[in-house]
């Protein structure tokens, strides 16, 4: 993995110029963050029913405070990115980030593994209905699965976001909205997988997200590209009977 120059330089030319070009695609990646739920919560609701927009609904603000924990921790590993990068410090800065995204991956590992096991208990204490217990179950288990590939995405982005580039996170983040809802569609409407499918295509989305940034920093793309064809042929593959989540 390597660190390639890219976005602007934050250290020289006019500081109101550049916190204008780098803070407003940032405000428009945090609002179409908010979208992925709302367009699940819209296309289940419509094709499905109340009782599978209400499963969908339920996962909204445990989802928001996972991907708020680690956006504070991405945030966090950020800064030493932007240091050394500032210093023009090469060897610390590829070490940092080799360092971020492994810690990443482990810890969404760790949660998407904790999330399926925990996924009853949570449910309960949120008080869900008896009525949308099983449906609100594979949703929040098929999400939780894909955790990995969401706190790998965070970190990507904040390091991108890091070196001076805050404009390639946005066309990524356009690009994948569409695709969550292409996917949702058909994978909803079409196929008629329900809430799975929802779950699953925020899941897809995410890995393509992952594939895309990670191929930023990576000297050979191609390894990437085979790795994510398998996983989600795997997933697909395996979506017979999602009940058993």
């Amino acid at each position: 993995m390597r660190v390639k120059r890219s976005g602007m330089d934050m250290t020289a030319g006019s500081i109101p110029r550049l916190l204008i070009s780098f803070s407003f695609p940032l405000m428009q990646g945090s609002l179409l963050q908010e979208t992925y739920h709302t367009f699940d919560a819209a296309i289940v609701g419509n094709y499905i029913g109340s009782g599978a927009l209400a499963a969908v609904g339920m996962s909204m603000a445990v989802n928001s405070t996972v991907a708020g924990f680690f956006m504070g921790l991405s945030n966090g590993a950020a800064v030493l990115v932007a240091r050394f990068f500032g210093a023009r410090d090469r060897a610390s800065l590829n070490k940092t980030v080799h360092t971020a995204i492994f810690l990443a991956a482990l810890m969404g590992v760790v949660l998407s593994a904790a999330g399926v096991l925990v996924t009853p208990w949570l449910l309960r204490a949120i008080h869900t209905p008896e009525s949308v217990f099983v449906e609100a179950s594979v949703y929040f288990r098929i999400t939780f699965s894909g955790t990995a590939a969401l706190t790998v995405y965070n970190m990507g982005t904040a390091i991108l976001n890091a070196l001076g580039e805050s404009k390639k996170p946005l066309m990524f983040l356009v690009v994948s909205v569409v695709i969550n809802v292409v996917l949702d569609l058909v994978f909803v409407a079409g196929i008629g997988w329900g809430v799975a499918g929802a779950a699953v295509a925020v899941t897809v989305v995410l890995l393509l997200l992952n594939v895309r940034l990670l191929r930023v920093f990576t000297a050979d793309p191609e390894v990437l590209d085979r790795v994510l064809s398998g996983v989600i042929l795997l997933a697909l593959y395996r979506r017979s009977d999602w009940s058993r989540f």
